[in-house]
């Protein structure tokens, strides 16, 4: 239906542009979407925050709950990405902070039947996490159930399809 990218920067429809203490250039991509059979609307986001720079990550944050307000409005929406941080760390409770308006739930938190496998989502191309806390996350605004939460940790012939697990939910978008 819709879709578009903006910079994680002080312009962000500047492409290629940064700000902070960021290292790299990072993006937000997202779309809108119907579903065909229900006509319900929602809208995806996708983000990967630097690596590096922590005020750009928490500048990020920031930045991320404002663009998913303007662009989603009172719509459902899911927001999903390598956020690298762990559910301690400032950029993450800025997004899930319940006392601002604009906060998301981690869909972990929402699960109907909890969460399966490995907590740690980095694993470095190795045989386990490289840590015992997510980084890579699922986040919901609006009224959805979360059916089932996971972190998938399956190799092919003992290679990594990424150095990341990839984190994955089961979700159904209410009325």
């Amino acid at each position: 239906m819709a879709s578009e990218t903006f910079w994680l920067s002080l312009t962000p429809t500047v492409p290629g542009s940064k700000s902070w203490d960021a290292a790299i250039t990072r993006i937000v991509t997202w779309a809108k979407f119907k579903h065909k059979k229900s006509g319900k609307i929602f809208y995806h986001f996708n983000t990967h925050f630097d690596h590096i720079g922590q005020e750009a990550r928490r500048q990020s944050a920031h930045m991320l709950l404002q663009k998913v307000n303007s662009i989603a409005g009172n719509t459902a929406a899911i927001v999903t990405g390598d956020f690298n941080a762990q559910p301690k760390d400032e950029p993450i409770r800025i997004i899930v902070d319940e006392t601002n308006p604009l906060h998301l739930t981690d869909a972990k938190v929402l699960s109907k039947n909890g969460h399966y496998g490995p907590v740690g989502t980095f694993n470095g191309f190795g045989p386990k996490e490289k840590d015992e806390a997510p980084i890579d996350y699922i986040f919901m605004k609006g009224k959805w159930q979360v059916l089932q939460h996971a972190t998938i940790s399956q190799t092919w012939g003992g290679r990594f399809a990424s150095d990341h697990f990839a984190v994955m939910a089961i979700v159904m978008l209410g009325k």
